[in-house]
Parts: C-alpha cells; structure tokens; sequence
C-alpha cells in the first residue's frame, strides 16, 4: 500500500511539473492579463490600448483611434462586469515572436441579468518572454490575424469561444 501511495504522488508531482512546463510564462501573461482586464473594467481605454500587440494598434491607426475603437466595442450592448484569467496554453514561436492563446471567462451584465462565456486572447511577447501584448480574438481567425501578423505560426489553434449563458 505504501508503494502505491509512493507511485500515485510521484506521479500526480511528475504530472504538475509537466503542465507548468508547457508554458513557462504562464505566471507573467496572467498577471499582464489580469492588469489589461482591469484596465477595461476600469473603462482605462488608454492602458488598455497600450497592451495590445503593437502591430494591430499601428495597422487599425495608432493609439488615439485604437483607444476610441475600444471604447465604442466596450459601451456597446451589456455592462462588462468581470473577467477571470484561464491557464495560458503552451507557447510558440512565431517568427522572433513568442505566442501561446490565454482564456478568459468574461461576465457581462445585459438588464439586470449576468452571462458568462470564455473568450480568447493570443498573447504574444517580442521581448523574449518579458512583457506580453494581447490581441482580442473575438474577431479574428488564423487568415485575418496574418493579415495584421503576418508572421503568426499556423501551428497555434485559435479554440472557439463559449458564448455568453445566463448565469443561474
């Protein structure tokens, strides 16, 4: 019995090690993707805008439009009322860029009714893994994403998003 129990740790400490080792970042994209959230929650556009991938604020025409463009996608619709970070996926490399996609369970409030879905974010970092930018995936798929990075590796699968569901 005792060398079952051995073997069943051994194995469940092998088996965490190996999650955490498929994304080495895991701890720093949530922290960043956690400030970027609250920066929305806070209607903070301009903070928010600074952490998307900086290819997509110059293409959609700079920091200022960028900043409008969310403001407009944010006071549409429902209230966003809060965001709970996921476990970023593993990482790639996509040119000298590293990606990996980073899940969130997003509440928004229509009337006095809450809804929760999971959304996607790809996180990408051009500093080898020491800061991270976030492009919203809710409106790209991998051919309209390389239209703006051209770059992004083809290997990374962009999961579907849960739509929103009443919260009960």
């Amino acid at each position: 019995m005792k060398k079952y129990l051995f073997l069943m740790v051994f194995f469940m400490i092998g088996a965490a090690g190996q999650i955490s080792a498929q994304n080495q970042y895991a701890d720093v994209i949530s922290k960043t993707v956690n400030s970027y959230q609250k920066a929305l929650l806070g209607k903070d556009y301009k903070s928010a805008a600074g952490m998307i991938h900086p290819r997509i604020v110059e293409m959609a025409g700079g920091q200022e439009l960028y900043q409008k463009i969310m403001k407009e996608e944010y006071s549409q619709g429902g209230k966003l009322v809060d965001f709970k970070t996921l476990d970023p996926l593993p990482t790639v490399m996509a040119d000298e860029e590293i990606h990996c996609i980073v899940p969130q369970e997003v509440t928004m409030k229509f009337g006095e009714t809450n809804f929760k879905g999971v959304e996607h974010l790809l996180a990408a970092s051009i500093d080898n893994g020491n800061s991270w930018y976030f492009v919203d995936l809710k409106t790209f798929d991998k051919a309209s994403l390389k239209e703006f990075i051209p770059y992004f590796n083809d290997s990374l699968d962009i999961p579907a998003n849960i739509p929103l569901d009443e919260v009960k």
